[in-house]
């Protein structure tokens, strides 16, 4: 019983000693490049490529239309109610 308690124990220090281990340089992700840096014209075509309209604007559209609303507001915490 306090082998397999041992044995248990060791199993977890090693588990929680290599969870504190600093990132290797193959797991570390490659440095942002500073746009200053850049060519205006690739900084450009990047911009132009991340402002497109994705996936999740997809999932969007299905509420996409006109809406009716009604909006209250108070001016003031002890203010009534305003529409």
């Amino acid at each position: 019983m306090k082998q397999d308690f041992a044995i248990l124990l060791l199993a977890g220090l090693a588990v929680v000693s290599l969870s504190f281990q600093e990132p290797t340089a193959s797991q570390e992700p490659p440095a942002p490049q500073n746009p200053a840096d850049m060519d205006p014209m690739e900084l450009m075509a990047k911009m132009m490529k991340v402002g497109q309209p994705g996936e999740p604007h997809k999932a969007l559209m299905a509420m996409a239309g006109n809406w009716e609303t009604k909006i209250k507001m108070k001016m003031a915490p002890d203010a009534p109610w305003e529409e």
